[in-house]
């Protein structure tokens, strides 16, 4: 179980009132440091510029285990879950595994919110090695959002911003029952999908979107979804899958080329 004092000192620490603007809470940022140098390392972190650390649950993935808070809730084997065992809750979108630590964490939050009367935290933070496959961190995610008790938390990557220290970027989860977009005409469905070494492809589902879209290197995608945005200008989101033996370092790379013109990212493993 976690640590009662640590928690209710986590608690407050999320939940307290915003200040304006990004909510920002002294001393988060050096709670979050010391839990990520003594799990994976800030260096180890994805690099990309992103937002202001705002306060969250906080989950750390390394290539060896995962974490809530300070708690360990798996080990893992070069960052992948040894019990592939899948939660029916999920629909088959996260390991049984992550469901039942993700639910027994939420229950306690739970309690120790209303023991100190605070709300429930509605963002949870993960922290990976940029070299985790994404796979782990989608199925960490669906067991996070799934177990929730009340609505889905946002979830935010953690990232080594360089100078500019620690930063996050949102992200959103593929419905677990995919996308049906029989009659939605308007809808695009734009998605990446994330191969080896820069490979990449890009397919939608608008039935007027051009077939055979692959390229290699960021400079590339770029440009792509540059004209895909100026055929598109009202679109927002991306669809991100990613293949197996993708990495996280992978996802954010995406991510970072992206966010000019569709800055909305969803994330999704491959079937």
């Amino acid at each position: 179980m976690l640590n009662s004092v640590l928690l209710s000192l986590a608690l407050w620490m999320i939940s307290a009132p915003a200040d304006g603007g990004f909510e920002q809470r002294k001393g988060y940022d050096t709670v979050l440091i010391n839990r990520i140098n003594t799990e994976i390392g800030t260096t180890r972190l994805p690099m990309a510029m992103g937002h202001p650390i705002e306060p969250g649950v906080f989950v750390t993935l390394s290539m060896r285990s995962a974490a809530i808070f300070d708690h360990a809730i798996s080990e893992l084997d070069a960052g992948v879950l040894a019990d592939k065992t899948l939660s029916k809750v999920c629909m088959g979108r996260c390991s049984a595994a992550f469901y039942s630590a993700f639910r027994r964490s939420w229950l306690q939050l739970s309690n120790e919110s209303a023991a100190i009367d605070v709300e429930l935290p509605t963002r949870i933070l993960f922290a990976t090695d940029a070299q985790l496959p994404a796979a782990t961190l989608i199925d960490a995610a669906y067991a996070a959002s799934a177990s929730h008790p009340v609505q889905p938390p946002i979830s935010y990557l953690v990232l080594n911003a360089g100078r500019a220290g620690l930063r996050t970027r949102p992200f959103y989860l593929l419905p677990p029952r995919g996308l049906k977009n029989a009659e939605a005409s308007q809808f695009l469905g734009l998605r990446v999908h994330v191969g080896h070494h820069g490979a990449f492809r890009i397919s939608a589902i608008d039935p007027r979107f051009p077939a055979n879209n692959r390229g290699t290197g960021p400079e590339q995608l770029r440009s792509m979804l540059a004209d895909i945005k100026r055929r598109y200008p009202g679109k927002q989101t991306v669809i991100v899958e990613a293949s197996a033996g993708t990495t996280v370092g992978d996802v954010v790379a995406v991510m970072a080329v992206a966010e000019k013109d569709f800055p909305k990212v969803v994330l999704a493993a491959a079937p």
